[in-house]
C-alpha cells in the first residue's frame, strides 16, 4: 500500500519534459533480489522556476528472505527550493516521509506512521539533502565535494553525519563495456557507498538497511535527455567507455 500523500506530489505528468531513464538490479549477498527504477525529469526554466527544475522519481521493490519491500520516492529540486516524498511498506507495515525545504531555511519533515504524524524542524546545517539526491547529478556532486554531509535517508528515515572519502577510479561492466568512475565511501553509523561517472551518474551503491546488505548495480547508460533545441546541460556529454 502507497500512502495517498505520496499522490498529491507525483501525479503530475512528467513525460512532457527531457528524461533520462536508469535501472539499478538489486543484489543482496550476489543474488538479486529486485529492481530499482530512476527517472529524471528536467523542467526548463519560467518565471515561477528561473532555474528550471529536476524531479526525481525512484522505485524499488525488493524481495528478501525477510520480507517483502517496496519504496516509491519523488524529489523536486529548484534552486533553494525543495521538497521530497517518500512511501514504503516492508511486510505490510507502511511508512511515509514527506519533506520541505522552508523560506526561512530549515528543513520539516513530516513522519506519517499508521496511528500518528510527528513533525520534526531542522536547521540546514542539521540537515543538508535527502537521500534521493544522490541520484541528481549536480547534487550528488556538490555533496561528496564539502566532505562532510548531514543526510536523511529515506529508505530508514534517519539523518546520519558522516564524511565522504574518496576511494578512487573503480571500472564497472554495464551492457558489455567497461565504464570508469569514481567510488566514494560515506563512513558513518549507517555506511553507504557509491560510485559516480565523470557526468554525475550513479553507477552503483551499497547500503546496509533493516540488517540486510543491499548493493544496487545500473543495467545501462542512459540516453542523454533529448532538450530539442535547448542545449544540453554540459554534465550530459558522455562518459568514458571502452569494449571488453
Amino acid at each position: 500500500m502507497i500512502f495517498m500523500g505520496f499522490t498529491v506530489l507525483s501525479s503530475h505528468a512528467w513525460a512532457s519534459y527531457p528524461q533520462q531513464n536508469i535501472e539499478y538490479d538489486v543484489f543482496n549477498k550476489g543474488k538479486k533480489v529486485g529492481t530499482q527504477k530512476v527517472t529524471i525529469s528536467y523542467v526548463p526554466s519560467n518565471s515561477q522556476k528561473p532555474s528550471g527544475e529536476r524531479i526525481i522519481e525512484v522505485y524499488t521493490e525488493l524481495n528478501l528472505e525477510t520480507g517483502l519491500f517496496e519504496q516509491r520516492g519523488t524529489a523536486h529540486f529548484s534552486g533553494n527550493n525543495i521538497k521530497f516524498v517518500s512511501a514504503s511498506s516492508w511486510n505490510d507495515s507502511n511508512r511515509e516521509y514527506q519533506g520541505r525545504l522552508s523560506n526561512k531555511g530549515t528543513w520539516l519533515i513530516h513522519d506519517i506512521g499508521p496511528e500518528k504524524t510527528i513533525v520534526n524542524e531542522f536547521s540546514n546545517f542539521e540537515m543538508e539533502l535527502p537521500s534521493i539526491a544522490f541520484y541528481d547529478p549536480v547534487l550528488s556532486q556538490r555533496l561528496i565535494e564539502k566532505k562532510q554531509s548531514n543526510i536523511f535517508f529515506i529508505e530508514h528515515g534517519h539523518i546520519v553525519s558522516g564524511e565522504w572519502s574518496e576511494q578512487g577510479p573503480e571500472k564497472q561492466r554495464i551492457s558489455g563495456k567497461k565504464i570508469e568512475g569514481l567510488r566514494y565511501d560515506f563512513h558513518s553509523e549507517k555506511p553507504y557507498q557509491a560510485v559516480w561517472s565523470d557526468t554525475g551518474l550513479l553507477m552503483s551503491w551499497e547500503i546496509h538497511y533493516n540488517q540486510v546488505d543491499l548493493k544496487g548495480k545500473i543495467k545501462e547508460i542512459p540516453d542523454q535527455p533529448d532538450f530539442g533545441q535547448i542545449e544540453s546541460l554540459k554534465s550530459f556529454e558522455g562518459v568514458q567507455e571502452e569494449e571488453l
